[in-house]
């Protein structure tokens, strides 16, 4: 999906949750005791074939939303981007947290169900239920692109 929205033109943002253990800031690093996303490991890396060098990648991020602690609003704001798609990991959390900022911020943001995951299948159920409206597939997305 990501290859594609590239080759359409679509911009790809990463906005990685990366953790340093020795400088634990937000409630999952002390939550997980900075033993999830851990700076400088394995856990932190982008997935083979999502990050793409050119990619935009976003700095400062310690909190599930994105938007906190980051500059994921400035470059928004930079790059004149008003639609927002969001992928990841931990939908009911990350995801959706990211999502309810963005809408608060003026912005047409949707979640794209098929590229989301949670732990749990009805916790993710119970979020794309919950934001129906602001919900599509990568098919949706991809097919209003062409």
């Amino acid at each position: 999906m990501v290859l594609k929205a590239r080759n359409l033109g679509v911009p790809i943002i990463h906005a990685p949750l990366v953790i340093n253990p020795q400088r634990k800031k937000g409630i999952l690093a002390h939550l997980t005791f900075g033993k999830i996303f851990t700076e400088s490991t394995q856990k932190a890396e982008f997935t083979e074939g999502v990050y793409q060098v050119g990619d935009l990648v976003v700095e400062g991020r310690y909190a599930f939303d994105a938007f906190i602690g980051s500059n994921l609003n400035q470059i928004l704001q930079q790059k004149d981007i008003e639609n927002v798609f969001l992928c990841g990991f931990i939908t009911d959390q990350c995801v959706k947290k990211t999502l309810k900022t963005a809408l608060k911020k003026g912005l047409n943001a949707f979640i794209v169900t098929d590229c989301t995951a949670t732990f749990w299948e009805f916790l993710q159920k119970n979020t794309e239920k919950k934001y129906r409206n602001r919900t599509c597939t990568s098919q949706d997305l991809l097919c209003s692109w062409s």
